[in-house]
């Protein structure tokens, strides 16, 4: 019991100053890289085609899976053996995995004015749809001791800001679209025809 006491004081101390120094000079150097290829990437991009939007997703879903898992196995790190510097892996790994969605995001809308297939469309817009989302993820780093924070609490100019040039043109216009649009066609449906806007025509049952 005393040997396993005294390993666990010797812990913190794991993390000599000058490992933290090789360690930050890592990443500086991967950050520097990964930006520099990006940058690269994006000055020889190939021409917006299908072919070309096929290979964006793919990379892009492979390169948010590999973010994802490495910010993932670091938050399991920091949760289980808590020390500033697990702590500040796991913070650092998300801060990547964000920014490299928001560029991801950007990037996707060379893709806009494309013809695609449907499943390849609906894969780009998915990426792009989580602008807003990283938005307010951000906006939580920001303000940690903020808590608990109901969507409706949140600081929406502040995510709109962060989102805004990442979701492409955003545009307000009239149509006679209504919740009734098509509604009954595949199932008979309850919904009150004579008050399109009734919260019954919204929800699922």
């Amino acid at each position: 019991m005393q040997y396993a006491s005294s390993q666990q004081a010797d812990w913190p101390r794991i993390y000599t100053l000058a490992m933290r120094h090789c360690a930050l000079g890592a990443i500086l150097f991967l950050a520097f890289t990964a930006s520099l290829t990006f940058a690269q990437t994006g000055v020889e991009a190939k021409p917006a085609t299908a072919a070309a939007a096929q290979e964006f997703v793919d990379r892009a879903n492979a390169d948010l899976l590999k973010l994802g898992v490495d910010a993932s196995h670091a938050d399991w790190t920091a949760k289980t053996f808590i020390t500033e510097d697990t702590e500040a892996t796991s913070a650092l790994l998300n801060q990547q995995s964000t920014a490299r969605s928001l560029a991801l995001i950007e990037e996707s809308h060379r893709f806009d004015r494309l013809t695609l297939p449907p499943e390849l469309k609906r894969q780009i817009k998915l990426l792009q749809v989580n602008a807003p989302a990283l938005g307010a993820v951000i906006w939580a780093m920001r303000n940690p001791r903020a808590g608990i924070v109901e969507p409706d609490d949140l600081d929406y100019k502040t995510v709109l800001d962060i989102a805004m040039p990442y979701l492409g043109p955003v545009v307000g216009v009239y149509s006679d679209w209504s919740p009734l649009v098509g509604r009954g066609e595949l199932y008979p449906e309850d919904v009150d025809r004579d008050d399109p806007w009734q919260f019954k025509n919204f929800r699922v049952v």
